[in-house]
């Protein structure tokens, strides 16, 4: 685990990586919003709070998160450069090397890295002793660094159709022995809604990326050879000499010196939507009243609200905000996460985002207009 960390975060700074302080306040999260660094490969950078970024690469050396977030870019840097910048402007290319980057950073970070230590996986439910357990009960059962049980986490991330990662096929098992059947259906069912939950989004970043209308439409790839190319980096990651380690190390710095963007030529960049979603949309994309035309029609709920919301809550002084403020907060945060707001709670938030929010004369950061915030 330590070469990988070592090779992660020499990649990050051999192929300058940039780091961005976000401004989010940490003690909002008492209050329930959501992490929003906001995600952005596609811009080679990624995000950490200014309260915990006095020596910004000590935080980035002990954060997993981090780690990720750099694996992600990796994937992005290896997919362009071996189909080109154009490859992105493709549906099936871009659906396709976007859950390859999330099933890369999933099976390198953790299932060949963190699983096998005593802190256990980061976005993975489950660590080795109780595969182990499993591997016991289910002889079947392939193990976690072997190609054979990558190719069913592929299936499971692109498709969703997978014969092993289903609770299908452990009925039996999970119903003979407690302590099997709870890590198999806690480890199971995790992976099930995780890969899911990457195909929705997946959805929803491309629709907005493309400036395509949301919904109705259901991500599942099949027959794809994307794979070869997951395998190919986690072993160059894992595995390799140093010698070719640091082959793949320099060409990738040299090919990196020209990628600012790798969603440069996609829609949302060459034209801007008119309508904005702030789930994908960072508030400092837009000048200051604009943002305040944009908060006043915020009159029913609705998700680019929430996040709009959010946003604007996170980048406040918290100490300015009064007890009430802080209840309907919370109690804001509460029920967006569990569905729908209640009305009543929805505009005192937008009052408060209204009487609480600033203005900036800061330039747009134009750049950033594609930010990635669901959770």
């Amino acid at each position: 685990m330590e070469r990988l960390r070592r090779r992660i975060l020499q990649y990050a700074r051999l192929t300058k990586v940039n780091i961005r302080k976000t401004a989010q306040c940490s003690k909002i999260k008492k209050l329930g919003v959501p992490d929003l660094r906001g995600f952005t490969p596609h811009l080679r950078t990624i995000g950490i709070h200014i309260s915990n970024s006095k020596n910004t690469w000590s935080v980035i050396d002990s954060d997993p998160w981090a780690w990720h977030d750099i694996l992600h870019i990796a994937f992005y840097d290896y997919a362009s450069f071996h189909l080109g910048l154009l490859s992105w402007t493709k549906k099936e290319r871009f659906l396709e090397s976007h859950l390859a980057s999330e099933l890369f950073a999933v099976l390198t970070l953790d299932y060949h890295g963190l699983v096998h230590e005593r802190r256990g996986g980061l976005a993975v439910d489950l660590n080795s002793k109780e595969w182990s357990l499993l591997q016991k009960a289910i002889p079947s059962l392939p193990d976690l660094r072997s190609y054979d049980f990558f190719r069913h986490l592929f299936q499971c991330y692109l498709s969703g159709n997978d014969n092993l990662l289903s609770l299908s096929t452990f009925e039996q098992a999970i119903k003979s022995k407690k302590s099997v059947g709870d890590i198999l259906a806690r480890w199971v069912g995790h992976e099930i809604r995780y890969a899911q939950k990457q195909r929705d989004y997946t959805a929803l970043w491309y629709q907005d990326l493309f400036n395509i209308k949301k919904g109705g439409m259901t991500v599942q790839i099949e027959n794809s050879s994307v794979g070869f190319a997951v395998w190919d980096l986690m072993n160059l990651f894992c595995y390799a000499s140093d010698s070719e380690w640091n082959l793949h190390l320099k060409s990738m710095a040299k090919f990196t010196k020209k990628i600012k963007n790798h969603f440069g030529l996609l829609r949302k960049y060459q034209r801007s939507p008119q309508q904005l979603d702030f789930r994908f949309t960072p508030v400092e994309a837009i000048h200051g009243m604009q943002l305040i035309e944009t908060l006043k029609k915020q009159g029913t709920q609705n998700p680019s609200g929430t996040f709009l919301f959010w946003q604007i809550l996170s980048r406040m002084d918290f100490a300015k905000f009064s007890p009430q403020d802080k209840k309907a907060i919370k109690d804001f945060s509460e029920q967006a996460n569990a569905g729908v707001p209640k009305q009543n709670i929805w505009k005192q938030v937008q009052e408060i985002c209204l009487k609480r929010f600033e203005t900036r004369s800061s330039k747009p950061n134009s750049q950033g207009i594609a930010t990635f915030f669901l959770p």
